[in-house]
């Protein structure tokens, strides 16, 4: 339901025409033409033809269809059909958006680098930044990189101590601020470019998230879809912290690999470092595509709230439709009834002293209806 290339399109309907004029010719009307689906959406902001963007709008779209009908209704003389379009994708994505919140952190332990001239590098990082100036920095960068995986690969060899191997990382990031110029890195410039991507990766820690991917976003992991996510407080300030984002399963693919940036999808989001006592938010933007209706309950977590925005007369409303499901909600889902398991805890509880079996029924029965998402316990 993706197309990115508007030719793709063009090419369809211009095979497709042909035949209402052959049906005409044995008798046969043609009274509707269905386009079908794949008018695609720009998730990237990029306007070209890569998979999660497009090269059009919808108003090329829709001239590119009409005109080519049009063309054909001329050349063969047959009456124009009415046009139907199954654009289910391009309705329906932005009319939703995730919101979550970040609830912990585990960020890089990589040492800050100076842009000051490197210190105790490797006689091999020594020589080549003795050639900064006089080789072409891309060449430079290439040798670099070749060096850092030897490197990796000794140490993956038994060759290299641990010690040596962190020596490695700090290597590596102290030639890369060199290479950028001892200064301020340039962002305009194409090495500039690669060398602050790299710097930014190597420092890249995790985000987790109150959400489940496979649950609210599964086609980020089926299909490596990528969708926007920015955050929703502190927009007046810069953003600074390379992250990835990882859900609250226990599933190692419960993660966003691909982020939306100007240069392009990359691998890490860029976000505000935490506060304490302070949420932060992220919105997850275009996910009214299928994203929930092709959730499951991984790791038994639920449907999440449901919020409505109205707008009357200019002022939005909030209207909750519906509370996200409980545990016995997703219990039941799963094949057990909350009544049974209830009857079935309260069985083997019966040992326990009466205080301790009532206390210990009471947390069990309002453990099964809170949310299936971790909540914050306090007010």
């Amino acid at each position: 339901s993706q197309v990115s290339d508007l030719g793709h399109v063009e090419r369809a309907i211009r095979e497709t025409v042909p035949y209402l004029n052959a049906l005409l010719d044995v008798g046969i009307e043609i009274r509707y033409l269905n386009a079908g689906g794949g008018l695609g959406l720009d998730y990237q902001g990029n306007q070209n033809n890569q998979y999660f963007s497009v090269n059009y709008d919808f108003d090329a779209y829709a001239e590119c269809i009409v005109s080519e009908v049009a063309q054909a209704c001329e050349r063969y003389g047959f009456r124009p059909p009415i046009l139907v379009t199954e654009s289910g994708r391009a309705l329906t994505a932005h009319h939703a958006v995730l919101i979550t919140e970040v609830s912990e952190a585990e960020l890089s332990q990589t040492s800050q680098v100076s842009p000051d001239a490197p210190k105790s590098l490797s006689p091999q990082f020594d020589s080549l930044l003795s050639q900064i100036g006089e080789l072409d920095d891309g060449l430079l960068l290439s040798s670099i990189d070749a060096m850092y995986q030897r490197g990796l690969k000794a140490f993956v060899d038994g060759q290299m101590t641990l010690k040596q191997r962190r020596q490695l990382d700090d290597d590596y990031q102290q030639y890369l601020v060199a290479v950028a110029g001892h200064a301020v890195i340039d962002t305009d410039s194409e090495i500039g470019l690669l060398v602050h991507d790299r710097l930014l990766q190597m420092s890249t820690g995790k985000y987790f998230v109150n959400f489940s991917v496979f649950r609210s976003i599964p086609d980020s992991w089926a299909i490596e879809q990528i969708f926007p996510i920015v955050p929703l407080n502190r927009l007046d300030e810069a953003v600074t912290v390379p992250v990835v984002l990882e859900d609250i399963t226990c599933d190692s693919d419960g993660r966003v690999d691909q982020y939306i940036s100007e240069q392009g999808p990359r691998e890490y989001a860029l976000l505000h470092p935490l506060k304490d006592d302070e949420p932060y938010l992220l919105g997850v933007f275009m996910v009214g595509a299928y994203q929930e209706i092709l959730g499951d309950n991984h790791n038994l977590l639920g449907l999440t709230d449901l919020v409505r925005v109205v707008v009357k007369d200019g002022i939005p409303e909030l209207i909750l439709q519906r509370r996200c499901q409980n545990v016995a909600d997703v219990l039941l889902d799963a094949g057990y009834d909350r009544e049974y398991l209830i009857d079935a805890i309260a069985q083997r509880a019966e040992p326990l002293a009466v205080q301790n079996r009532d206390d210990f029924m009471a947390r069990v029965l309002a453990y099964l209806d809170q949310s299936s998402y971790p909540v914050d316990p306090s007010p």
